[in-house]
C-alpha cells in the first residue's frame, strides 16, 4: 500500500513539473502599442557570440504589425492595426556555422483592442446661478471604460480669468448604464468646458488627439439682481 502510494505521489510531482516545464508565459499588448524582444542578454549585448538569431510572427498569415528593428538577439514590433486575437513570437538561434540550430523560443501575445470613443453631454444647459446650482457633465461610453478628464471655468466680464483642473481618479468608471457623471459643486459664475483626454478598458489605454477631444461646454449665468422699483413723484 505504502508503495502504491509512493508511486501516486512520485507520479503527480512529475506531472505537475512536466506542465511547468511547458507552461508558456503570455504578454498582453494593446493595439498600436510597440514591444521589444530579446534574449541571451546575459551572453552580451548580442546574444551568444557568434550566433545568429531568426525572428518570426506566426502565424505567418498575421498582419497589420510592423517590425521596427531587429538587432540580433533583439526585436522591436509596433502591433499597429494587428486583428485582436492571440499570436505567436518565435525565435530560432543558429551556430555560426549555420549547422546546429536550437529549439525555437516562443512567447504567446494577446493582441488587445484598444477602448471605444466616448461622448460628453449634459444634464441641462444652460443654467441659471441659484443655491441649488450644481453642473453635471454626463460621459457616456463602454461599460468598465475609465476615463480621464479636465474641466475648465472661465470667469465672466472683460478680464476673464481661466482655471483647469486634472481628474484622474481611476474611479472614474463608466457604469452598467453606460454613463459617468461629473458633477461640479458651487459652480460660479461663467463658462466651464469639460474635455475628456484619456480613456481606458483593463491594460489598454487611448491617448485622445488634442483636435479630436470629446467635450461639453455650459454657460453659468448669475441671476440679476433687480433694485426697488422707485415711484415717480406724483403729478400736480
Amino acid at each position: 500500500m505504502k508503495s502504491t502510494l509512493l508511486q501516486f505521489t512520485l507520479s503527480t510531482l512529475f506531472l505537475l513539473i512536466g506542465i511547468m516545464g511547458f507552461a508558456q508565459e503570455v504578454q498582453n499588448v494593446c493595439v498600436g502599442s510597440t514591444s521589444t524582444y530579446t534574449v541571451d542578454e546575459e551572453d552580451g549585448p548580442n546574444g551568444t557570440p557568434d550566433s545568429t538569431y531568426t525572428w518570426s510572427v506566426l502565424p505567418a498569415t498575421a498582419s497589420g504589425y510592423t517590425i521596427n528593428d531587429i538587432s540580433g538577439n533583439s526585436i522591436s514590433i509596433n502591433w499597429g492595426t494587428t486583428p485582436v486575437g492571440q499570436y505567436t513570437v518565435q525565435v530560432i538561434e543558429t551556430t555560426e556555422d549555420g549547422d546546429c540550430a536550437g529549439d525555437p523560443q516562443i512567447l504567446f501575445i494577446n493582441v488587445l483592442p484598444e477602448p471605444e470613443p466616448v461622448t460628453v453631454d449634459l444634464l441641462e444647459t444652460p443654467i441659471c446661478l441659484d443655491e441649488d446650482s450644481d453642473v453635471q457633465f454626463i460621459i457616456q461610453g463602454e461599460e468598465g471604460t475609465t476615463v480621464f478628464f479636465t474641466v475648465t471655468h472661465t470667469t465672466l466680464g472683460n478680464n476673464p480669468v481661466v482655471t483647469t483642473e486634472t481628474f484622474t481618479d481611476t474611479n472614474q468608471v463608466i457604469g452598467t448604464e453606460g454613463t459617468y457623471t461629473h458633477t461640479v459643486l458651487n459652480p460660479q459664475p461663467g463658462v466651464y468646458t469639460l474635455t475628456v483626454t484619456t480613456v481606458t478598458v483593463g491594460e489598454c489605454s487611448l491617448l485622445i488627439e488634442e483636435e479630436e477631444n470629446p467635450t461639453a461646454t455650459i454657460n453659468v449665468n448669475p441671476i440679476p439682481v433687480t433694485g426697488p422699483i422707485v415711484p415717480s413723484a406724483p403729478a400736480p
